[in-house]
């Protein structure tokens, strides 16, 4: 029974990363120059990975994206340079509610955020 419920949280969450990927072309670049013009590495450490898709990437209406992954099995609060919008936090995805957060962000473990600013 725990499998199933597992199985379920997981297609639940594959399809919220599917709805954003429909909506925001940034997530679909198709060429190499696309990907080298848009996608920067801001920190990659132990663990710890984040990057930005930039310029409004593929005439997204999200300006700049921020992608942070947290592969540790303990939350990790990263620094903020201005406020965000929050589009995934963990399991929570926000496509209606404008959630916003500033100065720093706790990462839940093995799980990742995704925050943009339009």
């Amino acid at each position: 029974m725990e499998f199933k419920s597992k199985k379920c949280r997981c297609c639940h969450l594959f399809s919220e990363f599917n709805q954003i990927k429909k909506k925001h072309p940034a997530f679909r670049m198709s060429t190499a120059k696309e990907v080298q013009q848009n996608l920067e590495f801001l920190k990659v450490e132990n663990g710890f990975i984040s990057y930005q898709l930039k310029n409004n990437a593929t005439n997204d209406s999200w300006k700049t994206i921020v992608i942070l992954y947290n592969a540790k099995n303990k939350p990790m609060e990263c620094a903020l340079q201005k406020s965000w919008n929050i589009a995934i936090l963990g399991n929570h995805f926000y496509f209606d509610a404008k959630n916003s957060i500033s100065k720093k962000i706790s990462i839940p473990a093995i799980l990742m955020a995704i925050l943009f600013e339009e």
